[in-house]
């Protein structure tokens, strides 16, 4: 069995795809989505780390963020942007939020998952 389980949702398949590929490498397991309802379908309490867009097609990374944490309050919520529009400018600035700005590689990747899930919680 792999390591923390962690939950993509990203508008971009391929993105998604990539971004598998390295932390299953890590030793991370994970899941994908492409939309929020697709994200909220796929959840379960196993989930450790939700890793999302900023903005989705049928919501905000923001507001999926605030119904997981819901449902699971010690989750652990990053968000990922490569062109962070105005509505999402403050985001990366609430404290306790964990942000990374694409495009990033793969050790960038790896390196702010492991920094995100040693911390201690806020």
């Amino acid at each position: 069995m792999l390591g923390p389980l962690i939950l993509i949702v990203a508008r971009d398949e391929h993105l998604a795809s990539l971004m598998v590929q390295v932390l299953q490498r890590a030793g991370w397991s994970t899941l994908t989505a492409n939309l929020a309802q697709e994200a909220r379908d796929r959840f379960t309490g196993d989930v450790e780390l939700l890793l999302t867009d900023c903005n989705l097609a049928d919501s905000s990374g923001e507001e999926l963020a605030f119904y997981l944490l819901n449902l699971k309050s010690s989750l652990r919520v990053c968000f990922m942007s490569g062109g962070l529009p105005a509505t999402d400018r403050r985001i990366p600035l609430l404290p306790g939020v964990n942000f990374i700005q694409r495009p990033f590689g793969a050790e960038t990747l790896v390196s702010f998952i492991k920094t995100v899930l040693t911390r201690a919680p806020e």
